[in-house]
């Protein structure tokens, strides 16, 4: 059995995809279980996932019909038979020494996941730094807080490794596609405490000019369902305060308000 899987949902993504396997299969972490999902793609990107697979043992090819990064996901966790799981988008990459630095660093605190530093990546090269405080293990109602108040954790799993026990009963929700707010939270107040790394270990690759950063979207009114959803999760629990869950839900529906109105009024609404 290996000690970590690896999920990668793939669709059309044939310009990037030899880059993220890459980053997986070189790992200083060697023993891996790599599992990519094929949505259904239309360009070579299922041809290049079975060339990797007839390369490497440690890899299987799972080929679907499309049905979103949710479905895929969850069709890749199906197949976990580790310990440990992870996810990675398959247009982004990671350090070489991402999950052997997360386990050990989770093994060291006794903690159910760790979190790295993000770097978004932009088509001229550039990078923004999402940086994390400090290196340093977070009691679950500490890592609540970071993930809901301050939001200095932000929600994506992919930055991200869980003991893959976390998941039993959850899976990400199909048709959304904020799907990370409606699971993450769950994970955390499941979890026994956190790991947190500051070395910036996980390259997201973002597109400023693409249409869901260029005008309102279903991603913004996800966003909001999403931030309800943690409102009823919450209110039965003692571990968050829910006057400041509320606060926190409101904000980002005046934030998400506020997009929306400077894209009507930039002509940008259709």
């Amino acid at each position: 059995m290996a000690k970590v899987s690896v999920i990668v949902p793939v669709y059309n993504v044939e310009k990037y995809l030899k880059q993220c396997l890459d980053s997986i299969v070189d790992q200083t972490l060697e023993d891996l279980e790599i599992v990519l999902v094929d949505d259904g793609s239309v360009d070579s990107s299922g041809t290049i996932c079975d060339e990797y697979a007839k390369k490497d043992t440690r890899i299987r090819v799972i080929h679907k019909e499309n049905g979103g990064l949710s479905d895929a996901r969850n069709a890749g966790l199906k197949y976990v038979t580790s310990p440990y799981v992870g996810f990675i988008d398959s247009d982004d990459y990671i350090d070489l020494d991402f999950y052997c630095g997360l386990l050990k660093q989770m093994e060291a605190d006794n903690t159910s996941i760790g979190v790295a530093a993000i770097a978004h990546v932009y088509p001229n090269g550039s990078m923004r730094v999402r940086k994390l405080e400090k290196n340093q293990r977070l009691d679950r109602k500490a890592a609540m807080g970071e993930l809901i108040y301050s939001q200095n954790i932000s929600n994506s799993v992919c930055n991200k490794l869980f003991e893959t026990a976390l998941f039993e009963g959850v899976e990400f929700p199909k048709g959304k596609l904020y799907e990370d707010e409606y699971v993450t939270y769950i994970l955390f107040h499941r979890c026994k405490a956190v790991s947190v790394r500051t070395d910036v270990l996980y390259y997201y690759r973002s597109n400023p000019d693409s249409i869901t950063h260029a005008k309102f979207s279903d991603r913004e009114l996800d966003r909001i369902y999403a931030s309800l959803e943690k409102i009823e999760f919450c209110k039965p629990k003692s571990t968050l305060n829910i006057g400041i869950v509320r606060f926190v839900t409101w904000f980002t529906i005046a934030f998400v308000h506020s997009k929306r109105w400077r894209a009507m009024t930039s002509g940008m609404m259709v």
